[in-house]
């Protein structure tokens, strides 16, 4: 936390698409967020952005590709736990931006999500 209203931090994480071949990703990011109010339970919003690998190396659209890059914009709330950690619920869409030797084209791919998170 820089102040009572912004925080960095840094995180991974990792989702499976459900579909026949069962796609796996793994995210490696930066997040900023900012809470709208000096409160316990406020509104916030919040941004990513990092790398993304593609394990088995294919997604359900056909796209091949082992490297991307991410940037999330999120809009939420989150509530702080007398422990000092936090809980956060928010909805964002992460876009993923294929790079290197393994990219077949040039397409963002957009994969809008629900989040829920435990801070610490």
């Amino acid at each position: 936390m820089f102040d009572s209203k912004n925080y960095l931090g840094v995180g991974f994480g990792g989702f499976v698409l459900p579909n026949d071949k069962h796609p796996v990703f793994l995210d490696f990011f930066v997040d900023y967020q900012h809470y709208f109010k000096n409160e316990k339970s406020t509104p916030m919003v919040s941004i990513k952005g990092g790398l993304n690998h593609a394990v088995n190396y294919a997604n359900t659209l056909g796209d091949k590709y082992a490297n991307a890059i991410l940037l999330e914009p999120n809009v939420g709330w989150s509530w702080g736990l007398k422990s000092g950690n936090g809980l956060t619920l928010a909805l964002g869409c992460p876009f993923y931006f294929p790079v290197g030797a393994s990219r077949t084209d040039r397409k963002v791919l957009p994969l809008p999500k629900l989040t829920f998170t435990f801070e610490f």
